[in-house]
């Protein structure tokens, strides 16, 4: 805040992601978020919205970039009074995660979890903010309709026949 550094303040936060991927490596999407943080008698307010991409670099392993629109806010809990601080503007992000499949892999689709570790700043005249966050995702891929998918001539297009 004004150019000191106020520490570092343990928190929570709250990330929605969806999207798409666009090809077998590279996704992209929205995301938006909310958190919070303090250490007595400060607390802070954090929120965001943006566009972020993904590129896989190994099997399941995505490193992720994103810009938005983010906003923090400061309050002073001794002085609830005072006017609350804060800066709001371009938010930038990187992060890195892995996709686990709990369950053996079927040709396409199905649920994920996925740690990952995010690391954003807000920068501001008033407040600059950096924040990281180490997590977890629950995901749900949809798959690859059958037409689309790598399988031996003709089996692709059979109806009725479900394959895991």
């Amino acid at each position: 805040e004004s150019g000191e550094s106020l520490g570092v303040w343990p928190g929570m936060a709250l990330t929605i992601r969806t999207g798409e991927m666009l090809t077998r490596h590279l996704g992209l999407g929205l995301f938006m978020e909310y958190g919070s943080a303090g250490q007595e008698p400060e607390f802070a307010t954090i929120g965001g919205l943006g566009l972020g991409g993904q590129w896989e670099v190994a099997n399941n392993l995505a490193l992720h970039a994103g810009v938005g629109f983010g906003v923090v806010g400061l309050v002073d809990l001794d002085h609830p009074d005072e006017l609350r601080r804060g800066s709001y503007g371009g938010s930038y992000s990187l992060g890195v995660s892995y996709d686990w499949f709990p369950r053996s892999r079927r040709l396409s689709g199905g649920w994920a979890l996925q740690p990952i570790a995010t690391l954003r700043f807000l920068p501001g005249d008033a407040v600059s903010t950096v924040f990281f966050t180490f997590g977890g995702e629950v995901i749900r891929w949809r798959g690859l309709p059958r037409n689309e998918l790598d399988l031996p001539p003709g089996e692709g297009y059979e109806k009725g026949k479900r394959r895991r």
